[in-house]
């Protein structure tokens, strides 16, 4: 590479067969030889890699070339930045066949610019082809604007025209997403069905037979979440059918239970009932400090309130800390009940948990997110059914005040002083909370 890199810049040397051309050629449907254009192999060599990288010996005899899976748009495009250093696309698709070819055949200046083009090009219409090209030529910076455009303008890209023409991995990527800003569960639904219809077409499919219909969509639909939706959505016709349908089919059935388990196989979550806009999870662990070697009692509660100051969160999971009283001995035991009750709408959740040694997570999750929004408070009460050998790890009476970096919610936190014979009041033992917002 230094050696014809040496051979192109000027002064270096004064041969000149640097200069002669070499004629680029791309298939053209409309000519059967093929479209060309002429250019010069220094050019080729300053913007090219992939050029520099052949032997000096065939760069010297190369006289034409073909190149592979270019456009005739493209090799115009890449031709004219190699002779002018810019630049112009006429439409999202020129930038992605240029784009292509510029990864394919190593034109890293311009696959920068092609890169940088169509991120400040993107919009809802066209956000889909740019998506399915940023994930094939795995080019992660432009994928990932992508995605903040369809997350935040969801309801316009589920509806366009480039939705239902992506890929089937790629449509499943975009509605299992959690930050999608979707108006109602409704988009997700009718996009997969103008999808499916679509996908049926192409393959000469016939949509209005079940049989044909219903294997393109059913795995996408396990991804719906039809809890989210109102009584009004589910009494959609569309709705309505596609549901009967589907409640009928065994595989959907089986496929449905599979689907929900991988949904929350990393936190044990419900999340076809948490609306995706409110799916973004926080962990906060508690201030606290280490306690008094107090044993925890069969029948004792510890409480925590926890009031909603700003915007609304779904809580999901509490931990609990704690110790053996005697160190001589290897196990403890904790057996407890948590309620976690909504004060004002009145809903609750129940779980339980038993945990054999203090090398266990202490982990008490809510299967069915609890929802609460500003100026609501969730009371929370953990009900020892029994204990054998622990103590709390940790005592906090203070109020605490939870806000994430987002500042899009706010939480007063505060534990409960509970009677206790004991000298030591206001234990905790709750040690972290997590939740969604």
């Amino acid at each position: 590479m230094s050696k014809l890199l040496g051979k192109i810049i000027p002064g270096k040397s004064g041969k000149k067969k640097w200069d002669k051309d070499v004629s680029l050629k791309v298939q053209d449907q409309c000519n059967t030889d093929g479209y060309s254009i002429k250019v010069q192999k220094k050019l080729l060599l300053q913007h090219s890699a992939y050029f520099r990288d052949l032997p000096e010996a065939q760069m010297k005899k190369l006289k034409k070339m073909n190149l592979e899976e270019v456009s005739i748009a493209a090799l115009q495009r890449i031709v004219t930045f190699m002779q002018t250093k810019s630049v112009r696309f006429l439409n999202p698709t020129e930038a992605i066949e240029t784009l292509r070819a510029a990864q394919k055949y190593r034109f890293e200046e311009l696959l920068n610019i092609c890169v940088n083009h169509l991120i400040t090009a993107l919009e809802p219409s066209n956000v889909c082809e740019v998506y399915e090209a940023a994930s094939t030529l795995s080019l992660n910076q432009l994928e990932y604007f992508c995605l903040k455009v369809i997350d935040e303008k969801s309801d316009e890209v589920l509806q366009s025209r480039c939705f239902i023409t992506l890929k089937k991995p790629l449509v499943l990527t975009i509605i299992k997403r959690n930050s999608l800003n979707v108006s109602s569960e409704l988009a997700v639904f009718r996009a997969i069905m103008a999808w499916g219809l679509n996908d049926s077409l192409s393959r000469g499919l016939d949509p209005e037979n079940p049989k044909m219909f219903l294997p393109t969509v059913r795995h996408l639909l396990n991804y719906v979440r039809f809890g989210t939706m109102s009584e009004a959505d589910l009494r959609d016709l569309e709705v309505d059918r596609c549901l009967r349908l589907l409640s009928s089919c065994e595989l959907w059935n089986k496929n449905r239970s599979l689907s929900t388990t991988s949904q929350t196989s990393s936190n044990s979550l419900d999340l076809e009932n948490i609306p995706r806009q409110y799916a973004s999870y926080y962990v906060y662990s508690l201030n606290v400090y280490e306690s008094s070697q107090h044993t925890v009692k069969n029948g004792e509660s510890f409480y925590l309130d926890i009031e909603i100051l700003k915007g609304k969160v779904f809580l999901t999971c509490f931990k609990l800390a704690f110790r053996p009283f005697s160190p001589k001995m290897n196990t403890a035991c904790l057996y407890v009940v948590l309620s976690a009750t909504n004060v004002l709408t009145m809903e609750q959740r129940t779980t339980r948990g038993t945990f054999m040694n203090t090398s266990d997570e202490a982990s008490l999750e809510l299967h069915n997110p609890l929802p609460a929004k500003e100026s609501e408070t969730i009371k929370i009460d953990l009900s020892v059914k029994r204990a054998e050998n622990t103590c709390p790890l940790t005592i906090k009476r203070d109020v605490q005040i939870v806000m994430p970096e987002s500042k899009l919610v706010a939480m007063k936190l505060q534990p409960v002083v509970a009677q206790s014979e004991s000298e030591e009041t206001g234990r905790c033992i709750f040690t972290e909370i997590q939740y969604f917002h």
